[in-house]
Order: C-alpha cells, then sequence, then structure tokens
C-alpha cells in the first residue's frame, strides 16, 4: 500500500467522522421529489453528459409500499444504504435510520492489497445544521466530535485472508487503535468483518436528541444482522494509453480544449464534482488555496461540475463557486465524461499529465491533503 492508502487507512480507523462526511455517492438528478446530498450509495447522476456508470439502483418502493423494517431479502432500496465500494448494503432500514432529526452518514472506499472499509456514522444533528458548519473552524468541528456515534464499521478482505491478516495490516500501518474482528459473511472471494474497538464514539446525547439517539443505539444491532454482502465494485487503474481528448467551455461559456487545458501543467488536478454534493462544496476553500499553493509548480487544479449541462444545477453550482470563493477553472462536462472518468462517488479527483494521460488511481472523497500529497509523488516520479 502507498502512503496515500496508508494515511487514508488511518484516516478511516481513527477518525471515521471524518471519511464519513467526505463523499456523495451518484445519485439520479431528475428525480421529482427534492433530493439532498448523501454520504452513501446514491444512485447515478443521469444529465447529458453526466456520469451514470456503476449506478446504485433507485428507490422503487411506492411511498404506499415502502416498509419501515425490510427484510434481507428484500431490501430498502434507497441508495443512501449502499457502500459499494466495500461490497456492503443495509438490508433492514429501520424508522429511526431515517428521522430528519439526525443524520446518518454512510461511506465506503477500497483501502487497496484487497482491503475495504465501510463505516456507518450518526450525527446527532439535521442534514441542514451538518452541512453549515465550516470543515476548517476546529471549535465547529470540536463541537460535531461531541455528537458523533460510530455505530459500526465493516472491513472486508479477500484471497483467503482474514482477521490475522487485518490485524497484521493495521499494525504495519502504525494503526494503534486495538480492533476486534467479528465475521459477519462472504462474498465471492470477499470476507467480511465488523471492526470494533474501545474507542468507538458514543457520548451522552444532547438532551433534545436523546430519545431518538437512543432509539437509533437500540435498533443498531438488528441492522448488522440483516447487512447484505456482495463482491465490492472497484475503480480499476486507468489504462496507460488512454489519453484524454476532449472540447468544452467553462462555466461561463467559455470554449476550453483539453490539448491546451492539459499542455500547459506538468499535472492538472481534476475535481469531479455535482452541485448537490455537500463534501464537494466543503473542499471548495481548500481547493482554492491548493491551487494557489501548486501554479508555481506549473500545476493546476480543474473542476467539472458532472451536472452543469442542466440548467438549474449549472445555476446552483455557479452560485456556489462565487459563494466559495473557489477561483480555479471550473468546466462543464464534457461528452463521454463518464467513460473517460469514471465516478462512483463525489468528489473523485484525477491526477493528469501534459499530455492528458490519466496518473494512476483516483482519490475518491473529499480529503485535499491527500490530493497534495499525491501530487508531491506524482512530481518527484517526473523527476
Amino acid at each position: 500500500m502507498n502512503k496515500p492508502g496508508r494515511r487514508l487507512l488511518v484516516l478511516l480507523l481513527c477518525a471515521a467522522m471524518v471519511f464519513g462526511l467526505s463523499a456523495c455517492w451518484n445519485k439520479k438528478a431528475d428525480r421529482e421529489e427534492e433530493t439532498l446530498p448523501q454520504t452513501g450509495g446514491q444512485s447515478a447522476v443521469e444529465a447529458d453528459g453526466g456520469s451514470g456508470q456503476a449506478q446504485v439502483e433507485e428507490d422503487t418502493h411506492a411511498a404506499d409500499q415502502e416498509k419501515d423494517d425490510p427484510s434481507p431479502e428484500e431490501p430498502y432500496e434507497d441508495g443512501r444504504w449502499a457502500m459499494p465500494q466495500a461490497g456492503v448494503r443495509l438490508g433492514v432500514v429501520p424508522e429511526s435510520y431515517r428521522s430528519d432529526e439526525v443524520y446518518i452518514s454512510t461511506a465506503s472506499q477500497e483501502l487497496g492489497s484487497g482491503v475495504t472499509y465501510a463505516s456507518v456514522v450518526l450525527a446527532a444533528v439535521t442534514e441542514e445544521e451538518l452541512f453549515a458548519l465550516d470543515s476548517n473552524d476546529p471549535e465547529q468541528m470540536a463541537q460535531l466530535q461531541d455528537k458523533l456515534y460510530d455505530l459500526f464499521r465493516v472491513m472486508g478482505i479477500n484471497g483467503g485472508r482474514g482477521e490475522f491478516e487485518l490485524k497484521e495490516l493495521l499494525a504495519d500501518y502504525g494503526i494503534e487503535t486495538e480492533f476486534t474482528f467479528e465475521r459477519l459473511g462472504e462474498a465471492g472471494d470477499y470476507v467480511f468483518y465488523r471492526a470494533s474497538s474501545g474507542e468507538d464514539r458514543c457520548p451522552v446525547p444532547p438532551a433534545e436528541k436523546r430519545e431518538i439517539v437512543e432509539q437509533i443505539l437500540a435498533d443498531t444491532p438488528a441492522v448488522i444482522e440483516g447487512l447484505c454482502f456482495e463482491e465490492p465494485i472497484l475503480i480499476e487503474e486507468t489504462a496507460e494509453e488512454g489519453v484524454l481528448s476532449f472540447e468544452t467551455t467553462d462555466l461561463s461559456g467559455n470554449p476550453v480544449s483539453s490539448e491546451e487545458l492539459f499542455g500547459n501543467n506538468k499535472i492538472t488536478v481534476v475535481n469531479l464534482w455535482v452541485s448537490w454534493c455537500g463534501p464537494c462544496i466543503m473542499e471548495m476553500p481548500e481547493l482554492n488555496a491548493l491551487n494557489q499553493r501548486i501554479q508555481e509548480k506549473d500545476c493546476e487544479v480543474v473542476g467539472i461540475l458532472i451536472d452543469g449541462n442542466q440548467k438549474e444545477a449549472l445555476a446552483e453550482g455557479i452560485d456556489l463557486v462565487e459563494e466559495t470563493g473557489a477561483e480555479y477553472l471550473m468546466l462543464k462536462p464534457f461528452a463521454g465524461v463518464d467513460w473517460a472518468l469514471p465516478v462512483q462517488a463525489f468528489p473523485t479527483t484525477y491526477f493528469v499529465d501534459s499530455e492528458g494521460r490519466i496518473l494512476g488511481r483516483p482519490i475518491v472523497g473529499a480529503s485535499v491533503p491527500l490530493y497534495e500529497e499525491r501530487l508531491e509523488e506524482l512530481l518527484e516520479e517526473m523527476e
């Protein structure tokens, strides 16, 4: 596992909250009802030029048929509860998990070396309150920590390996937390374990949230028992011979060609985002600062608003760019972007050289420090 992979592993296991709020799974943007950013398996954007790959099925239950507590055989198919990169899906979703009083975050990640990770974290705040927080404000983040609960985390491992190898992996990468592993199931070549530790967060609930928090905690064992497993959907390595070539416009309609864009930089950091993704929006100020730092290295950050071909999403995206103070180049999606730059979750960040070649795997989830670390490693390899 490379250095970014190691750092991400530490981030995921020892600070699940950070990653749990760092990615939005693709979801359809043309649903009739209002949709809000979620951090689990949202289904894919189906706009012209948008990403429709590896999408999770939308909830097909009619309102009058929806079950409060579906069985594993008939899982609640809202994409929020699917974690495809970890091969984990909630088959039982009690009513408490869908309460508007709190926010439950699901996230999944391929860690590399045939290991996957899923986390389910409860925030004792509303979704609106959560995404109103400033992720760069230490005081606000400290206050949020006191309202977070580790409901459960699941690790998968392939190749006939198991609990012993997971413990070795954690030790090799400096994870000091002592985890216990409970085997939950298997699918294909993968075995899945619940990973628990004495450091899991379970603070005293705020008085106004006590009843719902206690109900969620009481319902969680049934959720874990009803988990469904499948082989993880992994992002494959991009073929080295593949070269990006496209023409599009920025959000203001000015023409942009890939040849000119990439040709002016040693490496271009390409950040794919959508207008409804909270983590995408939260990282924009940091991305703007990163863009300013790396320009002296002949590198640049470029954003692609994947749902930018939709009139309302484009208008929302333009407003968000202004509100966050993002001054780096923002593009509308080009034809075939879903095939050229596959996306399973937003944000997804690719690294492209001056000839338009994609450099290795993308980074999934909002983590500007990881982007910068990967960029430095790629620049060193070029020397």
